[in-house]
């Protein structure tokens, strides 16, 4: 016997000693339900054949054909020679096929396959393979015809107008790039005169944000005279009160350094009113009453936030 597996149109005949699976050669066939190993089985040709076998092997019909449930080998298994009358039940085609190539496989030579059945397998092939290309290019030219709706001319137009906006928004983006490599320089040099007066400015109180407040502008908030008396002393009274109410009322956004550069506190305007009203105004009434009696006299060309007492 030889090694080579059998095969018929992708379909693999299992085989055990002298041994057929029946079940395989009806699925290699087509696998017409009303063509299964049991009702061939049933046939009066078939049992008067398979007695025949038996006497002539000299093996009882339990034996020769049997039905396997489970396990490795499931199916129906019978003798090769039993196996070929079968194939002549199922198809002529197959029946010649195993005539040629199953006998050989099971007698352990070459298979002398005959021009008519090569030619009769050939045929069969490709009989197969024009009944599925078919079936998918039928598939195919449907599914096209269902999604595509629209022109190949438009379809083209459509797509050369899209890669033209691309090509000028790229085209207008490296424009712009080129632009301002070419004015770098330039740019440098303005946003370092903007800075420049900016420090410059700073130093007059011109450039702290307008919902924002220094030391002068709390004084202008709260009407605090310009010549009060201890003005060192009640700013820093003032300053420290204002950093306890921002951290005291979790508002330590309200409370920053001059976002210029300058060492001065700046508080949010909110926050200075609510401290005035919280507790400022009072603060403020208390000093300046405190210090009511002192006389702050502002000589001529002095320049001093507390003046002489």
């Amino acid at each position: 016997m030889t090694s080579q597996a059998l095969t018929y149109q992708g379909q693999t005949i299992r085989e055990k000693a002298e041994m057929l699976s029946l079940t395989d050669m009806w699925k290699a066939a087509g696998g017409d339900p009303q063509q299964t190993p049991a009702k061939w089985r049933d046939l009066p040709s078939s049992k008067t054949f398979i007695e025949h076998v038996e006497i002539t092997i000299g093996k009882s019909d339990t034996a020769l054909i049997k039905a396997q449930v489970g396990g490795k080998a499931p199916g129906t298994w019978a003798h090769w020679q039993i196996g070929l009358a079968y194939a002549k039940y199922l198809s002529p085609e197959f029946h010649m096929w195993c005539n040629d190539v199953v006998r050989a496989h099971m007698e352990g030579r070459d298979a002398a396959v005959s021009p008519g059945s090569a030619l009769l397998h050939i045929e069969t092939a490709l009989a197969r393979l024009h009944e599925v290309t078919e079936s998918k290019v039928g598939g195919l030219h449907g599914h096209l015809k269902t999604q595509v709706t629209t022109p190949l001319s438009d379809l083209d137009a459509y797509l050369q107008e899209k890669l033209w906006n691309q090509f000028l928004r790229e085209k207008r983006i490296i424009h712009t790039v080129d632009h301002l490599a070419a004015r770098q320089d330039e740019l440098i040099r303005v946003s370092t005169d903007i800075i420049r007066a900016l420090q410059a400015a700073n130093a007059n109180d011109v450039f702290v944000p307008s919902h924002w407040a220094d030391m002068k502008r709390v004084h202008r908030i709260a009407n605090i005279p310009s010549n009060v008396a201890e003005q060192r002393a009640l700013n820093a009274l003032v300053g420290r009160s204002l950093d306890d109410f921002c951290c005291e009322t979790d508002r330590w956004g309200d409370s920053s350094r001059d976002p210029f550069g300058r060492r001065c506190r700046i508080w949010r305007k909110t926050a200075v009113a609510a401290w005035l009203k919280d507790r400022g105004r009072a603060l403020i009434d208390q000093h300046l009453a405190k210090h009511s009696s002192q006389t702050v006299i502002q000589f001529p060309g002095t320049a001093g936030e507390g003046g002489a007492k």
